[in-house]
């Protein structure tokens, strides 16, 4: 096969064909300031960005409609801190005592997480905290990335990886489960390589427990270790498994949605300012054969000595064969799939 990596499994060593494509007609759809997190909302057919990190002055939260234009969403503004990211999680639909259209972020404190109602009418900035009493155990640093389970194998609860804190951008590593009722633990404490506690994670998401499609990966928490340059898979128990599938800067993670395009958030970073960041949006056709499949997404390096790239990860029952597509963009950060098809900014 050509264009394409195969990677073994992690008690394998592990060999890759780098070979990478353009991806075709990627399009801007939409110019913001400093967008770092973004999810579809299902209930209004939008996509929700966060924006103006890190400091979220004036608002934090836009809708970008099908029709390419955008307008702020909720009254919340000055959620940030230098070393957080606002990310953010939109549930799809009504189930599990969670409400389609509700969506959930992390604030701008140690292990506490926002919500926001479906009509963007009422703001709760402490919606939970990460605390698991029973352990005595308390989240120290920041939100990183939330995923509602939709594989049922968490029993659709919110999951959660740390990134940052107060004091570094370098901290992290936890991974939680919480329940609508706001009951919180923690699933595991991933290490560093050289065994030290803190570990950034980037991007999270359930994997539906079907064997022949993913592998070792079925029924796992997937998330990305973005200083370690590693991809994490974690299991109900709190196993932990390690792939390094080739990514320099690992950002996100989702499912490939068929039919659906995908929209990444080009941060561009010039002289310590985001300047002309855009969205843009990658049509279907770049997917084709890899539905159901996993998108990794790595945000590269600045300057681009490696590109930012989207990796299509498909298991083949035996590998895992990797497709990696190298778009002309800065450096990517969050993404999500969507069934809209905004129209290209002006020339």
């Amino acid at each position: 096969m050509s264009n394409t990596r195969f990677v073994g499994s992690p008690s394998q060593a592990t060999a890759t064909i780098l070979d990478s494509d353009q991806p075709t007609n990627i399009v801007a759809v939409a110019t913001l300031n400093a967008p770092v997190g973004i999810d579809y909302h299902s209930v209004s057919n939008v996509l929700v960005i966060s924006y103006n990190n890190p400091t979220g002055t004036p608002k934090n939260f836009l809708r970008l409609f099908p029709n390419g234009t955008t307008n702020d969403w909720s009254t919340l503004g000055g959620v940030g801190d230098v070393n957080l990211e606002v990310k953010l999680a939109t549930v799809k639909v009504t189930t599990n005592n969670w409400t389609a259209g509700d969506v959930y972020f992390g604030m701008g404190q140690p292990g506490v997480i926002g919500k926001i109602s479906a009509d963007g009418s009422t703001v709760i900035t402490n919606w939970a905290t990460l605390t698991n009493a029973a352990a005595g155990i308390g989240e120290t640093n920041f939100v990183g990335s939330l995923y509602i389970d939709q594989s049922g194998v968490f029993n659709g609860d919110l999951i959660v990886v740390t990134s940052g804190s107060t004091n570094s951008p370098s901290d992290g590593g936890t991974v939680w489960r919480v329940t609508a009722a706001k009951n919180a633990s923690r699933v595991a404490q991933i290490l560093n390589p050289d065994g030290s506690g803190q570990n950034v994670l980037e991007g999270v998401l359930t994997v539906p427990n079907n064997l022949a499609q993913y592998g070792p990966w079925a029924g796992k928490i997937l998330t990305c270790g973005e200083k370690a340059h590693l991809i994490y898979a974690i299991d109900v128990n709190g196993n932990v498994s390690t792939y390094n599938l080739g990514l320099e800067v690992p950002e996100d993670v989702r499912l490939i949605a068929s039919g659906w395009n995908l929209y990444c958030l080009d941060f561009f970073f010039i002289n310590n300012q985001a300047t002309d960041s855009k969205v843009l949006k990658v049509p279907q056709a770049n997917f084709t054969g890899f539905a159901g499949d996993i998108l990794l997404v790595d945000e590269g390096t600045v300057p681009q000595l490696v590109p930012p790239s989207l990796f299509l990860v498909h298991w083949t029952g035996g590998e895992f064969v990797v497709r990696q597509l190298t778009p002309p963009t800065a450096a990517f950060e969050h993404v999500s799939f969507a069934p809209m098809d905004i129209p290209p900014l002006p020339p």
